[in-house]
């Protein structure tokens, strides 16, 4: 169980962080979710939108960094499980409450009304 736990927290703070890093990158609009798409007409400052939008993904990554670290610390105190899945349950809960209402601020600050 630990292994799947660790490939999966590790998976997605890598996942998330890449996605962070390829925001960055981009020299159009990142958009939030797949099948959508910003038009740079309507943003203010594209490199600044992705660079919020990069920092976003990256902090998005740390509590499934620390998910998983903190299950492989399990390995010398059991008990680091427990918070390990509850820390990786919140973030797949409350996190994405977390993303929406950031990237509403992002846009609320780039985009062009």
């Amino acid at each position: 169980g630990m292994i799947v736990m660790c490939a999966a927290s590790f998976g997605c703070g890598g996942l998330f962080h890449a996605i962070g890093i390829w925001a960055g990158k981009r020299k159009d609009p990142m958009n939030f979710y797949s099948g959508t798409s910003v038009d740079p007409a309507i943003i203010s400052d594209v490199a600044a939108y992705n660079r919020e939008n990069s920092k976003m993904w990256k902090a998005y990554a740390i509590p499934y960094w620390l998910s998983g670290i903190l299950q492989l610390l399990s390995i010398f105190w059991s008990p680091l499980a427990i918070f390990a899945v509850i820390l990786m349950v919140s973030s797949a809960t409350l996190g994405i409450v977390w993303l929406i209402r950031r990237y509403t601020k992002i846009c609320n600050t780039y985009m062009i009304r």
